[in-house]
């Protein structure tokens, strides 16, 4: 058996040891107006599980919440995107550096240490923590950091974890799945925040008031009395999702059921241009201004007094006010694949969403080869939004060129969605997410 799938091995330091078995469940393909969207759309969707037909299936998932005594962190795992060694790399996540083997002493007879944080960790496993404990002093010696000594860390440095995105995709994920073992005395090796959406996450999620504090750069040895590992961590399960969601809007004062449909009249449109927000350039919605008034005339037409309204995340003051909005206006949002998707997880439900894909050629049919169309963006937002019981579109629309990304719309294709989104009757439509018990039928 591969060590990293017995966490329950008698380490002498091992304190804590949880296997944890998600429940299987499946997923409808995003919704789309012609066939040969979605038959473009399965080309090159990143499929993490196994497809068949129109669902997606998300099958045995587990998780490990791991908490070491007296383990050290060296860079390992790295906190950037390198090999399969990153943190939630889709593979179980080796633990063995951490790990002082089995010896006479059970792990639940070892001594811990003082509460005084910056106090070397007990020595009653001494071996190994002395030679990482000189370890680090000999590379500090050398030219290196300081090493650093605390009472109890959480590792949480998934790659570019210091932007918005990638911390509410990964970092946040860990959060949830290790809430019974966080205390307020905890401190994570975390990348500093980048932008203030990430320092208040940090302060919903795990109640992170000083960030110069609490969140320990990954550069420095940090060797601690207690250490959670957890990066064995479902990048996409409802339960962590719903999680997430439902702890950020209950600290930010917001109603974690959502807001009723009837009372949002928002339809959003980010069109990624104007916005101080926006990190990487390119796929900007060129002709919005085109398509604003046609979707304008189709929000009239209901006659329930719904307007449009372009998105600029630069432009709220809190990322608490972001989050109120979302959650509490929004009805609809449209605009091509980007980070501003990653509100979804504030959205209510139903809301319905409308992506636009740029690719650099749309196939007028399924014999049409697609091995030179270029999409500079292969993963979608449909898995957070079936998730979250939002209705998703995906509008494949041809970018400028092979290798810019920026698209010109077919405005009649977003109005012919919205149209058909904001008339679904959630009561009466299939479902987007089902629990899946194997054995059973595959596709319905």
């Amino acid at each position: 058996m591969p060590q990293q799938y017995a966490p329950c091995l008698n380490y002498t330091n091992l304190q804590t040891a949880e296997e944890l078995v998600y429940p299987d469940f499946r997923i409808r393909l995003p919704r789309y107006l012609q066939p040969e969207h979605i038959w473009l759309i399965k080309q090159f969707l990143h499929t993490r599980f196994k497809s068949d037909r129109h669902w997606y299936y998300y099958l045995n998932q587990h998780g490990r919440n791991l908490v070491f005594a007296n383990a050290t962190y060296t860079s390992n795992p790295p906190p950037y995107w390198t090999g399969q060694r990153y943190c939630m790399a889709g593979s179980p996540a080796d633990h063995s550096q951490f790990a002082q083997p089995a010896q006479q002493q059970p792990a639940r007879q070892l001594q811990q240490g003082t509460d005084n944080s910056s106090a070397a960790p007990s020595t009653s496993s001494a071996a190994a923590a002395a030679a990482a404990a000189a370890a680090a002093a000999a590379a500090w010696q050398a030219g290196g950091s300081p090493p650093r000594f605390e009472q109890s860390v959480m590792f949480a440095a998934a790659p570019d974890s210091h932007l918005f995105q990638h911390f509410i995709d990964r970092t946040a994920m860990m959060l949830a799945q290790t809430e019974g073992l966080r205390s307020s005395s905890l401190k994570y090796i975390a990348l500093p925040p980048k932008s203030p959406a990430v320092a208040e996450s940090w302060r919903l999620l795990a109640n992170v008031t000083q960030p110069s504090q609490q969140l320990l750069r990954p550069g420095p040895a940090t060797t601690a009395a207690s250490f959670i590992f957890a990066c064995d961590t479902p990048l996409v399960h409802p339960y962590l999702m719903q999680r997430v969601s439902e702890q950020s809007l209950a600290a930010a004062g917001l109603p974690p059921g959502g807001v009723p449909a009837e009372k949002r009249k928002v339809v959003l449109l980010v069109t990624r241009m104007g916005d101080a927000a926006v990190k990487n350039v390119g796929r900007r919605w060129l002709n919005y201004q085109d398509c604003k008034p046609q979707i304008q005339q189709l929000l009239d037409s209901r006659g329930r007094g719904e307007f449009t309204q372009g998105f600029n995340a630069s432009a709220f003051p809190s990322h608490t006010a972001a989050m109120r909005f979302w959650s509490s206006q929004v009805r609809a949002v449209i605009g091509p694949h980007g980070g501003a998707f990653y509100n979804l997880f504030y959205a209510s439900s139903p809301t319905a969403v409308l992506e636009i894909w740029p690719v650099s050629e749309v196939p007028a049919d399924r014999q049409q080869q697609v091995d030179n169309v270029h999409v500079p963006s292969p993963n979608l937002f449909w898995e957070i939004s079936h998730l979250r019981q939002l209705q998703h579109w995906v509008l494949p629309m041809k970018s400028l060129s092979a290798y810019e990304s920026d698209v010109v719309v077919d405005c009649g294709q977003v109005v012919e969605a919205l149209q058909l989104s904001l008339q679904e009757d959630p009561a009466e439509s299939e479902l987007d997410l089902e629990p899946f018990y194997q054995g059973t039928r595959w596709s319905a």
